[in-house]
């Protein structure tokens, strides 16, 4: 019984995964980004209104291979979560939460789990 190999493709095989590996990086970088800035517009979207100032408040800011979505406005814990109770000037809250971030992070979340799902197939067809 005779067995043979043929190596001929292994050389293309192996670029394929060098080139599917150098661009890995970059794609990755560019769907976080998308969803970052889908993220931002969305709480921005969903924040409650009165001046914008608060709408505006929320930034981005790249964070080692993410991104940060924040905001340091001092209202935000109690728009996002509501209150309930005595303030530190003595008066009384009822305030109902208004969730804005949490809704935004449920949908762009789900968004980017099925496109980094994608993602090794569109990048492997592509190199």
């Amino acid at each position: 019984m005779r067995v043979s190999i043929d190596f001929r493709d292994v050389e293309k095989f192996t670029d394929k995964m060098r080139r599917f590996l150098l661009g890995w990086d970059e794609a990755e970088r560019d769907l976080l980004q998308t969803a970052a800035d889908m993220m931002l517009e969305k709480v921005r979207a969903l924040a409650p209104y009165r001046t914008g100032v608060y709408r505006m408040s929320w930034q981005i800011q790249a964070s080692g291979r993410g991104y940060l979505i924040f905001t340091n406005h001092p209202a935000a814990r109690r728009l996002e979560y509501g209150f309930v109770g005595t303030d530190s000037l003595g008066r009384n809250y009822n305030q109902a939460p208004r969730p804005h971030m949490r809704p935004a992070v449920t949908e762009v979340r789900e968004w980017l789990y099925t496109e980094y799902a994608k993602l090794p197939r569109g990048l492997w067809r592509n190199t």
